[in-house]
């Protein structure tokens, strides 16, 4: 009686973190979507910025899109992905204890590889192409978020409009004289001391 009652308390609860982790799932690809349609690139430190600075980016959020219709979508999403998942997931539960030792050896395994993964495989595997959106594309989105995230770094010539660094030195000159006389006789040389 109590391993029924057991049971199914598991059963319940593998359901119930099978909804939080459909709908983390289901709201990740939402948000990749979105970002991939303004920047052309998988999570990066822009979206870790956005994460930062959250009232300012869900005030944006709020202005562009209609959000109700898209949180409804996303509700939706989620329960056919628990209505598909469900079934299996409450037969497992009710399944035989396949003992302590068995699981210890099991969970072992997953968090070898998945350490594994995290320390032998470098970013730079998904660099293969010259193409820009082909390397997008072969990085995962919650990876390349948590890797934003600890190397807070973007790369400044692809997201950002530049121009030659001497048309720079020329232009930041014509600043300097537009302003008005200079207090030294010199004109400012206005390049960095590298």
């Amino acid at each position: 009686m109590a391993a029924g009652c057991a049971r199914r308390a598991f059963g319940v609860a593998a359901i119930a973190l099978a909804t939080v982790a459909f709908g983390i799932f289901v709201f990740t690809a939402a948000s990749e979507f979105v970002f991939w349609n303004e920047f052309s690139s998988r999570f990066n430190f822009i979206a870790v910025d956005y994460l930062i600075y959250t009232r300012e980016v869900i005030g944006n959020i709020r202005e562009s899109y209609r959000m109700t219709p898209i949180l409804l979508g996303l509700a939706a999403a989620t329960a056919v992905l628990v209505a598909l998942a469900a079934r299996p997931l409450w037969r497992a539960a009710q399944a035989a204890d396949p003992g302590f030792g068995r699981r210890s050896l099991w969970m072992g395994g997953y968090i070898a590889m998945a350490l594994a993964s995290y320390l032998l495989v470098p970013s730079t595997w998904k660099e293969f192409s010259s193409s820009v959106q082909s390397q997008q594309l072969a990085g995962n989105g919650h990876w390349e978020f948590f890797h934003a995230f600890n190397t807070n770094e973007i790369d400044y010539d692809r997201f950002y409009a530049t121009v030659p660094i001497e048309q720079a030195y020329k232009e930041l000159r014509g600043e300097f004289t537009d302003a008005g006389r200079s207090s030294s006789p010199a004109t400012p040389d206005c390049r960095l001391n590298v």
